[in-house]
């Protein structure tokens, strides 16, 4: 399986002053613990699947936050051929709190193949106590359920997107499916900056190539920051 792991783009959250770059009024209502992305992102998102048109993806799996799902959606509407987007709710990033779906009209949308949503209760979409207060058992715990799942799925040579968090993905899903043992993983991080691609290649004899870490080289003037000195 080649995996593409990717960071939603620059985000209002990602902000100093989120303020400055008020949300498109549709998405006003939703903006609290689910932030949109800003121009800035929707654009590294467009150069994102850009940079990605060329891979044929058998399976899409995202985040339920708003930044995530637009990402996805971005990178997935220049693909040659349309597929559906899964909605995993253990993408979703650490220290989220309860927050406002918005409704599936409004999400297709942005992606007219989104899946299901979960059903959000009064106080919006209940989010699992362990996520909220950022326990990392609880994370580690999410990253492998997830990698568990994926590796499961497709055991062969398939391409598979995975947009989530830059924390969810750098301090647990990446060590998840590199295997690295939970005692340990405290001392990798992986960087995650917005929109980056970071691609695993598993092979079938279980040695796995990990063939790019934290790549920006296709956001150009677009970075969000500027590429770290070596």
């Amino acid at each position: 399986m080649n995996l593409y792991l990717v960071r939603h783009g620059l985000a209002r959250s990602n902000l100093e002053d989120p303020a400055s770059c008020p949300p498109e009024a549709e998405f006003a209502p939703y903006e609290t613990e689910n932030s949109s992305l800003t121009p800035q992102g929707v654009m590294q998102a467009a150069l994102t699947g850009e940079r990605l048109s060329g891979v044929r993806f058998d399976a899409a799996f995202s985040s339920p936050l708003h930044r995530a799902l637009r990402t996805a959606a971005e990178i997935l509407s220049r693909q040659e051929k349309q597929i559906s987007l899964e909605i995993l709710p253990d993408l979703i990033e650490c220290g989220t709190r309860p927050y406002l779906q918005m409704p599936g009209g409004l999400l297709r949308r942005i992606w007219p193949l989104v899946g299901p949503l979960p059903a959000p209760g009064e106080e919006g979409i209940p989010v699992d106590p362990g996520v909220a207060e950022e326990d990392p058992a609880a994370a580690a715990d999410r990253a492998d359920r997830v990698a568990a799942e994926i590796l499961r799925r497709f055991p062969g040579e398939e391409n598979v997107l995975v947009v989530s968090h830059g924390g969810f993905l750098h301090r647990y899903l990446c060590q998840a499916f590199l295997g690295i043992p939970r005692e340990l993983r405290s001392r990798y991080w992986l960087s995650a900056e917005n929109a980056c691609i970071t691609k695993f290649h598993f092979l079938p004899d279980g040695v796995i190539n990990l063939v790019a870490v934290d790549e920006t080289g296709h956001l150009g003037e677009m970075r969000s920051r500027e590429p770290f000195d070596l």
